[in-house]
């Protein structure tokens, strides 16, 4: 049985489970409290400090939890108000393939993706993904997933299930 985050269980009166919540307010929220943010059936945590993809995701298995894997439009939301922020997302192409997985082992979907234009460039050094918020709204709107090197520097979201009674 995996229990809700504390700061989760705080909020959990305060949003309907399909309310979609801007990110600048989730991650607001989260640095005030210094916790977790209940959206739809998960938790959110994002990260004040930088990490490389592979410290990212086992920062975020050693909180129980694993790095976002972004299943919906809904929770791939437009992110504004966190100007030049970018974050670690559970995506990687392990063998180098041009073959990504979720680390959660959800099924990646092509046509649920939410890749730049001309991304994932396929770089034979870029096999992890990030997420890069502009800050406003671009001309791309919510495709703004990048690969990157996973020795780079991200800020990072981490994500677990949320049981709510």
């Amino acid at each position: 049985k995996e229990r809700l985050p504390e700061q989760a269980q705080k909020q959990e009166g305060k949003q309907s489970s399909t309310e979609l919540v801007s990110v600048s307010t989730m991650r607001k929220r989260t640095d005030q409290e210094g916790g977790w943010e209940l959206f739809q059936a998960s938790c959110y945590y994002f990260s004040n400090d930088i990490m490389t993809w592979d410290d990212s995701e086992r920062n975020c298995t050693g909180m129980d939890s694993h790095l976002v894997v972004i299943n919906t439009g809904a929770e791939q939301v437009t992110f504004t108000g966190s100007e030049g922020m970018n974050y670690c997302i559970g995506l990687i192409d392990k063998e180098k393939k041009g073959q990504w997985h979720w680390v959660d082992e959800t099924p990646y979907n092509d046509t649920a993706a939410f890749w730049r234009p001309g991304e994932p460039n396929n770089d034979p050094s870029e096999y992890c993904a990030v997420m890069h918020v502009e800050g406003k709204q671009t001309k791309h709107g919510n495709r703004n997933w990048n690969d990157i090197a996973c020795f780079k520097l991200y800020n990072r979201i981490c994500e677990t299930a949320a049981l709510i009674f």
